[in-house]
């Protein structure tokens, strides 16, 4: 049984110095809050001046009474669980600076962290160009390592010469529903600045569940036998057209080379891990078919008059090459 993760980078916003707040506001004229909001509920006005001297223009609402806000309105959520509620608690995110969301291109890495927090694994994203209005839509799919007890989420952005951390975030698994995805926004740190100190958020879709490890026959073989040879991993080099026709011609693969996924398919009928000595074993038994056909061929070939070497001679020709079949121990 192992872990597996799946995170999603949906969209980033708000790439420069903010800082943390909570804020308790009221209902003023007509029953509202008086708030003017963007689709992102950004505020951008007032209505009213209830609550204007504890917001200020540009503040994102993130969650109201702890309720998060990921793609709803606040006025919808307001509605839904504080319809009587005269006074609620908003936690926002204010600029310390002058708004200005840097241009140019990023990556992100996801990291497996252990207890003490050192990096137990990482895997890195491609590049992209940093636009806070448009959906980035890169994910990992990863098997944990056993040691793994959080994870880490890191914006890089991508220089001439260096690649500098600009911002990471903790995921915490605690916080994570079983077995479904969790969306929200997580706030993006810089290296040794507080908590109440970001320089971006990140809206992330994240799903830690349990899968089973390799139930197929060569798996299973491999661990019976107590064999500690290397499973073929599915990486992209093993699924090269080039390499699988070679295959299939019969020639035997040496211990160090790729395989085919879809040589193991046709081969073994195993469609997900095999080790390297089962595909030897596999390659063998198609020569040595070869050979059997080629020895029915020559004696039809005899009986029909045809010049061919004895049907003695290619038995032992046969014994021979089947005792000569690479094959590992």
């Amino acid at each position: 049984m192992g872990d597996t993760l799946f995170v999603k980078i949906e969209r980033l916003r708000r790439l420069f110095r903010c800082t943390t707040l909570s804020v308790r506001v009221q209902r003023g004229e007509g029953g509202g809050f008086g708030l003017g909001l963007s689709e992102d509920n950004e505020i951008l006005e007032f209505h009213h001046a209830t609550n204007a001297q504890l917001l200020h223009i540009g503040d994102q609402v993130r969650s109201v009474n702890d309720v998060p806000l990921v793609r709803e309105r606040l006025g919808t959520v307001l509605k839904r669980f504080f319809p009587d509620q005269n006074e609620v608690e908003l936690a926002i995110t204010r600029a310390v600076v002058e708004p200005r969301c840097f241009s140019g291109e990023v990556f992100a890495s996801l990291r497996a962290l252990s207890t003490s927090g050192a990096t137990v694994a990482e895997w890195p994203s491609d590049l992209w160009k940093a636009r806070p209005d448009v959906v980035w839509g890169a994910f990992w799919t990863v098997m944990l390592p056993p040691a793994t007890r959080r994870a880490s989420f890191a914006l890089h952005r991508s220089l001439m010469l260096t690649d500098p951390l600009y911002g990471h975030a903790v995921l915490d698994f605690s916080a994570l529903d079983a077995d479904s995805v969790s969306t929200r926004w997580h706030m993006l740190r810089a290296d040794g600045a507080v908590d109440s100190e970001a320089v971006g958020e990140v809206l992330l879709s994240i799903r830690r569940y349990s899968s089973l490890v390799s139930v197929s026959p060569g798996a299973n073989l491999s661990l019976i036998d107590g064999s500690d040879e290397e499973l073929c991993e599915p990486t992209a080099a093993q699924h090269q057209t080039d390499r699988s026709l070679q295959c299939a011609t019969g020639t035997t693969l040496g211990p160090d080379q790729d395989v085919s996924h879809d040589l193991v398919s046709a081969m073994t009928g195993i469609n997900w891990h095999v080790t390297k000595r089962d595909l030897h074993m596999a390659t063998s038994i198609r020569s040595v078919h070869e050979s059997d056909v080629a020895d029915s061929e020559r004696r039809h070939a005899q009986r029909v008059g045809q010049v061919g070497p004895s049907v003695s001679s290619l038995q032992m020709t046969h014994v021979e090459d089947v005792e000569d079949t690479p094959t590992q121990a």
